[in-house]
């Protein structure tokens, strides 16, 4: 580096360009004077300062301007004010006696209704052809089922049938309630009806009830329901509606006999069966007809298959 240095200047003294000095400001003198050690006169201090200022291109400003905040001065005043208030709090609570009482809690929210999860299990038979139509209905089952068994369960509450078996009143208890139902054919509900009921004939719907009023348990096993898709097909074909329709209001009228509604024993029976039935029906705005109202709109008087098949014994 000193090398370097010491050729640079060499060329430096050697260099004929003269550069222009500029010209003298007018503090210029006091500056010198100032700078040799002789103390200057205030006027001329503020005179050196002035000339300082213009001579940059700056116009002299009051003494007071200088002192003027920085630019953050509101920002760190408010976190001071800010800390202040956090102080103030902080001794005002430790100003509170010690002895105090702490303020009571909160009341507890309200108790939240218990709901009662409805699962229904919907099957087809092994023997049973796969049929669009069946299996499309499976489908919308799934759905329908636990819809129908809300409508009646929630009947219970107000319900005033002299006629229903009031072994299943209080659902309210269980956790979950469940009901299965099978979709069949002829021959199938046939050896079923044999086997349960003793009655060597075909019917359109069987309800084999599975609660237990002594059994303590959160679930309640409503039962099965096996409704015959054949005849099904037959009796929708009589009231004039759909294969759907016929197998809602079978799956209505199984719901409706596991909950204790039985139709064979009298007259009364049936009628408040039936009623209860509609109201189902209506709720769901399904267009399925009940028994009694299928026999009021035929010309003929018809049953169910299953008093056919006892009057045939």
């Amino acid at each position: 580096m000193a090398r370097i240095v010491s050729r640079a200047l060499p060329f430096a003294s050697r260099s004929s360009l003269r550069l222009p000095l500029p010209p003298p400001f007018p503090g210029a003198a006091l500056v010198r004077s100032a700078a040799a050690g002789s103390p200057l006169p205030p006027a001329a201090e503020a005179a050196l300062a002035a000339s300082l200022l213009s001579w940059r291109g700056h116009t002299a400003t009051p003494e007071s301007s200088i002192a003027a905040p920085p630019p953050f001065a509101g920002f760190l005043a408010g976190i001071r004010r800010f800390r202040k208030g956090r102080r103030g709090q902080a001794s005002a609570k430790r100003s509170q006696p010690q002895d105090a009482p702490p303020p009571p809690p909160p009341p507890p929210p309200p108790p939240k209704e218990r709901e009662i999860e409805l699962v229904a299990r919907i099957g087809i038979e092994e023997d049973m052809p796969d049929d669009p139509e069946v299996l499309n209905i499976v489908e919308i089952l799934k759905l329908n089922v636990p819809m129908a068994m809300k409508i009646a369960l929630d009947g219970l509450l107000d319900s005033s049938y002299s006629t229903r078996d009031t072994s299943i009143s209080d659902v309210g208890k269980y956790d979950k309630v469940e009901v299965s139902v099978l979709l069949c054919n002829d021959n199938f509900i046939q050896d079923l009806n044999k086997e349960w009921r003793d009655v060597d004939c075909a019917t359109d719907i069987l309800s084999m009830s599975q609660y237990i009023p002594d059994l303590d348990v959160p679930i309640l096993m409503l039962g099965d329901i096996v409704i015959s898709v054949e005849a099904a097909e037959r009796q929708a074909g009589e009231k004039g509606v759909t294969l759907l329709d016929e197998v809602r209001v079978l799956v209505v009228r199984g719901i409706l006999h596991l909950l204790g509604f039985q139709h064979e024993s009298s007259n009364e029976a049936a009628a408040e069966l039936e009623k209860e039935e509609q109201l189902i029906l209506k709720s769901l705005r399904w267009k399925g007809k009940g028994l009694a109202k299928s026999v009021l709109d035929s010309s003929k008087p018809q049953t169910d298959s299953l008093d056919e098949c006892l009057q045939d014994k």
